[in-house]
């Protein structure tokens, strides 16, 4: 066996078997958190050690209402050509499954009706509803256009976000209203 002194075929058996044991093993990276990759069952972004949930300046709590889903907050991103507007959902699929949000299952408008599309970002998890627990996601949309309420469309449930009270330009204390 002449193949195995060489020092390059021992060098691949050993990345070869740390790879397999990674994916064997089967956690996930301490950078990562469920609560911002949209996985089921994280209920909340709270710090596990101190048990308090990380604030964003430019995140504000919304109240929920009674639906399959709530809105739990919202946060305005300025960018040349629109706006980002992230929008953090908890709630269930209201289904038998999972639910993947895209953008046949969750639909963004204007309060006149003008489609507002999701916003691209690759690489990033799909957000998923689980059917059996509250499950945390958060969904990006691209505005072009100036708009006062962000309307999104669930499975027949229509939620409001006030886009005007979460402008960078308006005062950070203030809270998006639901009607």
């Amino acid at each position: 066996m002449a193949i195995l002194k060489r020092f390059e075929v021992w060098l691949f058996l050993v990345l070869v078997s740390g790879l397999v044991y990674l994916a064997i093993r089967g956690e996930a990276p301490a950078s990562v958190s469920p609560a911002t990759t949209g996985t089921p069952g994280s209920h909340s972004g709270e710090d596990p050690v101190s048990g308090e949930t990380p604030t964003d300046p430019g995140t504000a709590p919304i109240p929920g209402d009674d639906g399959p889903l709530r809105l739990e907050s919202l946060s305005i991103a300025e960018s040349e050509g629109g706006r980002i507007v992230d929008v953090t959902l908890a709630g269930r699929s209201g289904a038998d499954s999972p639910v993947t949000l895209t953008g046949d299952t969750l639909q963004g408008s204007t309060p006149e009706g003008d489609p507002v599309p999701r916003f691209f970002a690759p690489f990033t998890p799909e957000a998923i509803l689980a059917p059996d627990e509250d499950t945390l996601v958060t969904v990006r949309f691209w505005l072009t256009e100036e708009a006062d309420t962000l309307v999104l469309r669930y499975r027949g449930q229509e939620l409001r976000a006030d886009l005007a009270a979460r402008s960078p330009s308006s005062a950070p204390d203030q809270t998006p209203a639901l009607p």
